[in-house]
């Protein structure tokens, strides 16, 4: 039976600590800690457009987003983004 709920039963609020998402001892802040990045920005400081177009994702979270999908053998950057750590 199809039933029908109200927007209050529909909407789900769920706080969460990004620091409760990834385990204190899990490979990716341990990457995270030794990986020195900043370098990405002074390399790619030209390809920014300062009042054309949408702005764009972190360079450095694009990267660390590639590093993590080669890392665990992750095929898509969707499916990296599902992955729970």
């Amino acid at each position: 039976m199809l039933g029908r709920k109200t927007l209050e039963e529909r909407v789900q609020v769920m706080m969460m600590c990004l620091e409760e998402l990834v385990p204190k001892d899990h490979l990716v802040r341990k990457m995270d800690r030794l990986l020195v990045l900043g370098f990405v920005y002074e390399i790619l400081e030209d390809t920014n457009c300062e009042d054309n177009g949408r702005p764009s994702i972190d360079h450095i979270v694009i990267l660390k987003l590639a590093l993590i999908k080669n890392m665990f053998g992750i095929r898509s950057v969707r499916r990296t983004l599902e992955e729970p750590m």
